[in-house]
């Protein structure tokens, strides 16, 4: 193994370790949900939700594109012509430029916007302009942080942008609540925040740039065109993405869904998302290193990296997924106490997430190879089919039908993303990498599925079924082992390309 192999496999062990500890921290944002519904009731735990979804579909418009970009570009300039400042301060000015405007349009807007919300939803018309005014600071802070990941400082955003947000809204709802301002006190309290991520972002920032150095280049700015070729058809692509992602919520509440029942829905699914956050853990800590051989054109390399990533979270993921069905229930009843109607919508969510975990890196080694023009459409084909498919199948089957959508689309996106790798780069996610994984999702599903048909699962007591999930959850990990003993045996991924 060469030094360079050695210290990339260092690098990615370490960014694999941190983007873990990040992802078990964003958990905090489940108990926000949890805190919200139980603080302020079922209906604004909806109108919370949907008018959060909003925000994050506007973040990836924003943000999320200048972003990427930054990581990207940093990561391959920083080691030739230290700290890239152009591409730094391009990011600040562009992101900070689209996020006024589009909070000076909502602003102004937003009494014409009254007659898009119906019933309930209507409480959500005095948030709008907070929504949108926290955008600027959501933009500095992640163009911030993410540059900080550029220079392998994964910390900063996966721990401190991931959880800090959702440990801000946590200590503001007790006085939010004390002052009675509902929702529109909610997302006064998450501007905030976002205020304060963006001064941290910054600080953490200071030392790999220079403040006084950042300054002039904001001052005086030269425009990195690299960095925006990547970054608007990137921004559109995670925009759209993300609505696809929040397009059941949107469609329930526009086919007019009580807003308490949305707000059970988009729990469990906040819920089942997490399960994707084992896929990003790994794309996370390969974004530099994965950039930086594409730059040194060692396919070999990036072949070596989806394949053996692959495995690596599917011998997470499927265990934790086939965990959870035994438990789903327990879970729909901690989030939604006393909610008595359909419950299948909780499994087709399941089956869209774990579907995006198996085949889902394609679509982030389409960026670090600079295809993300190729995302963007993949994602216009998921918003169209899920928005036909939500209009359609809504009114007929509830929730059912925005779980079909939404899992429908998402997966339409993961299957187009993995033929334009294998076409447009040679690169693909094999058949070997998952086999071990889809034989034993295929066996438990079996298993799990005789014991439901028994009545043995539905008829144990929660402690039962609890200790049911750990042990399938174990049985499953410990036949998943093989050469990838645990997700941190990914870091090998880089060390021996081929």
């Amino acid at each position: 193994m060469t030094g360079g192999a050695r210290r990339d496999a260092g690098a990615l062990r370490r960014n694999i370790w941190i983007s873990a500890f990040g992802t078990a921290a964003r958990g905090v944002q489940i108990a926000v949900l949890f805190l919200v519904g139980r603080m302020f009731g079922p209906a604004a735990l909806g109108q919370f939700l949907l008018g959060f979804g909003l925000h994050e579909i506007a973040t990836g418009v924003v943000a999320t594109g200048l972003t990427d970009g930054t990581t990207l570009l940093v990561s391959r300039r920083a080691a030739r012509s230290g700290a890239p400042l152009d591409v730094i301060a391009t990011a600040l000015l562009v992101g900070v430029g689209i996020a006024t405007l589009i909070a000076a349009l909502v602003t102004a807007a937003a009494p014409a916007l009254a007659h898009l919300l119906t019933g309930p939803y209507r409480a959500l018309l005095p948030s709008l302009p907070w929504l949108a005014w926290s955008l600027v600071p959501t933009a500095i802070a992640r163009v911030a942080f993410a540059a900080c990941t550029g220079f392998s400082r994964l910390e900063w955003e996966a721990i401190v942008g991931g959880a800090g947000p959702a440990v801000g809204l946590v200590l503001a709802l007790p006085i939010v609540r004390w002052a009675g301002a509902g929702v529109t006190g909610l997302f006064a309290a998450l501007t905030a925040v976002q205020a304060g991520m963006a001064l941290v972002a910054l600080a953490a920032l200071g030392p790999w740039v220079g403040f006084r150095e950042l300054w002039a280049a904001l001052r005086r700015p030269r425009l990195d065109r690299a960095l925006l070729r990547f970054a608007l058809p990137q921004g559109m692509n995670m925009a759209l993405t993300t609505f696809v992602g929040r397009l059941d919520l949107v469609l329930l509440a526009a086919c007019g869904v009580p807003a308490a029942t949305v707000g059970v829905y988009g729990a469990v699914a906040a819920v089942v998302r997490e399960l994707r956050q084992t896929r990003t853990v790994v794309s996370g800590a390969l974004a530099p290193i994965v950039a930086r051989h594409d730059a040194a054109g060692d396919r070999a390399a990036v072949a070596s990296a989806l394949a053996r990533s692959v495995r690596g979270v599917a011998a997470v993921a499927v265990p934790l997924a086939l965990g959870f069905v035994v438990v789903r229930r327990d879970v729909l009843a901690l989030v939604a106490p006393g909610y008595t109607g359909e419950t299948r919508f909780v499994l087709i969510l399941l089956v869209g997430a774990l579907v995006n975990c198996l085949g889902g890196l394609a679509g982030n080694f389409m960026i670090y190879l600079l295809r993300n023009r190729w995302n963007l459409a993949n994602a216009l084909v998921g918003a169209l089919l899920g928005s036909v498919l939500g209009w359609l199948l809504i009114p007929r089957l509830g929730l059912t039908g925005a779980a079909l959508a939404a899992s429908a689309a998402a997966g339409t996106m993961t299957l187009l993303e993995n033929l334009e790798l294998a076409v447009l780069e040679g690169v693909r996610i094999t058949a070997r990498a998952l086999r071990r994984a889809l034989a034993t999702l295929a066996v438990g599903a079996a298993g799990l599925a005789a014991l439901g048909a028994l009545g043995i699962a539905h008829g144990s007591g929660m402690g039962t079924r609890v200790a049911g999930a750990v042990v399938v959850t174990v049985a499953a990990a410990l036949a998943l082992r093989g050469r990838s003993r645990s997700l941190g045996g990914a870091t090998t991924l880089i060390a021996r390309p081929g």
